[in-house]
C-alpha cells in the first residue's frame, strides 16, 4: 500500500527520500482474501461432505453386517446376504457367509441322522416283534401254554409236561426281553439252554450242543442286548445241520479280548458255498423287516451296531463240508469307560 524508496546523493551527505502510495492495493488485499477464504471455505465444505457420505455409507454396512450377525444368533440363516465391495468388511460378510452355510450344513446333517436313528429304531422294533409269535398274542399263548401243561400234568403225561415247560420258559424269556435293554449273560444263557432243550426234544441225537465261559467273565454280572445268543444258535441248528445225516454238533464260545466280549458259535454242518456266503455276508449288513430267512443273524448285527457302534458286530466264516462259524463282538457293558450309542 505505501512503498519508501531512498537515493543517496554525491557528496555523500545529502539523501533523498522518496515514498509512493497504491490506491488499489487495498481492494486488491480485500479481494485476495475473499478469494483465498472463500477456497478454504469450499474446500472444508467438501470435505466434510465426503467425511459425512462416507461415515453414513460405512455405517450402513456396518448396520448390515450386524443385522445379518443378530439374525444368525437366532438361528434365521436366510435373512443374510452378501455385502458388496472389495474392503474389509466385505471381506468379513464373505467369510460370516460361509461360516453360515458350514453352519447350515452341520444342521442339515444332524437332522438326516435323527431322522435315520429314528428310522432305524423304528426297524428294530419291528424286527423284534418279528421275534415274536406273529399276530398271536404272545401274554394269550403262554397262558394257553399254561392250561394245558396243567391238563397234561394232571393226565400224568410227563413229556408233554415238560415240553411245555420249556416252551413256556422259553417265551417267559422272550416277553421279559421284549422292550429291556439289557440283560445279563447268565439269563440269556439259560434261555439258550432252554431253546437247544426244545430242539433236542424234536431232533433228538441230531442235535448236540456245548458252550463253554471264560473263568474271567462273570455271567451274572456281564450285561449285554437282549436276544443276542439265542438266534446265532438258532441259525446254527436250523440252517447250519440243515439236510445232514450225521448227528450235528453246535459249540458256544464265549472269550474276553480287552474290554470286548468275543460269542463264537461254529457248527460241523455242510457249510455253505462261497457264491451263497458272499450273499448271506451282504444280506446281515442290511436288514429288512420282511425277510424269512436269516432274519436273525441280520437282526442281531444291525442292533449291535447301532448300539455299540460300528466296529462291533457279525462275521460269517464258513469251509463247504467242514461247518460254518459266527463270530460276534460286542462291548463289555459292566466297563465304566463304554458309552453305548
Amino acid at each position: 500500500m505505501l512503498t519508501k524508496s531512498t537515493l543517496p546523493m554525491s557528496n555523500k551527505e545529502d539523501i533523498i527520500t522518496i515514498y509512493s502510495a497504491d490506491t488499489n492495493a487495498y481492494r486488491n488485499l480485500r479481494a485476495n482474501l475473499i478469494r483465498w477464504s472463500t477456497i478454504v471455505l469450499v474446500i472444508l465444505i467438501t470435505t466434510f461432505i465426503i467425511v459425512f457420505l462416507f461415515a453414513r455409507f460405512f455405517t450402513k454396512r456396518i448396520s448390515q453386517l450386524q443385522q445379518a450377525v443378530y439374525f444368525a444368533s437366532i438361528e434365521d440363516y436366510d435373512f443374510f446376504q452378501n455385502i458388496s465391495g472389495e474392503d474389509e468388511i466385505s471381506q468379513i460378510s464373505l467369510d460370516f457367509h460361509k461360516i453360515i452355510q458350514r453352519i447350515k450344513k452341520k444342521e442339515e446333517e444332524i437332522y438326516r441322522s435323527r431322522l435315520a436313528q429314528q428310522e432305524l429304531l423304528t426297524q428294530q422294533q419291528q424286527m423284534e416283534f418279528n421275534i415274536l409269535a406273529g399276530q398271536i398274542n404272545p401274554h394269550f399263548l403262554f397262558n394257553t401254554l399254561e392250561t394245558i401243561r396243567m391238563m397234561a400234568l394232571t393226565s400224568g403225561n410227563s413229556d408233554v409236561v415238560y415240553a411245555i415247560k420249556l416252551l413256556a420258559k422259553s417265551m417267559r424269556y422272550t416277553l421279559e426281553a421284549h422292550g429291556t435293554k439289557r440283560t445279563s449273560l447268565e439269563e440269556s444263557l439259560d434261555a439258550v439252554h432252554v431253546y437247544v432243550k426244545i430242539q433236542r426234544m424234536r431232533f433228538g441225537d441230531r442235535v448236540n450242543f456245548s458252550y463253554s465261559v471264560s473263568n474271567e467273565i462273570d455271567q451274572k454280572e456281564v450285561q449285554i442286548l437282549p436276544l443276542l445268543i439265542q438266534p446265532l444258535v438258532e441259525n446254527a441248528i436250523s440252517h447250519g445241520l440243515e439236510g445232514i445225516t450225521y448227528p450235528g454238533f453246535v459249540r458256544l464260545t464265549i472269550t474276553k479280548d480287552g474290554h470286548d466280549l468275543v460269542i463264537v458259535v461254529q457248527d460241523n454242518g455242510s457249510g455253505i458255498p462261497p457264491e451263497k456266503l458272499e450273499h448271506l455276508q451282504q444280506k446281515i449288513k442290511t436288514p429288512s423287516t420282511h425277510a424269512k430267512k436269516n432274519i436273525g443273524l441280520a437282526n442281531v448285527n444291525h442292533r449291535v451296531k447301532m448300539f455299540y457302534g460300528p466296529e462291533y458286530g457279525l462275521t460269517i466264516e464258513s469251509v463247504l463240508g467242514s461247518g460254518t462259524q459266527v463270530t460276534l463282538r460286542i462291548h463289555d457293558l459292566s466297563q465304566d469307560s463304554f458309552s453305548p450309542r
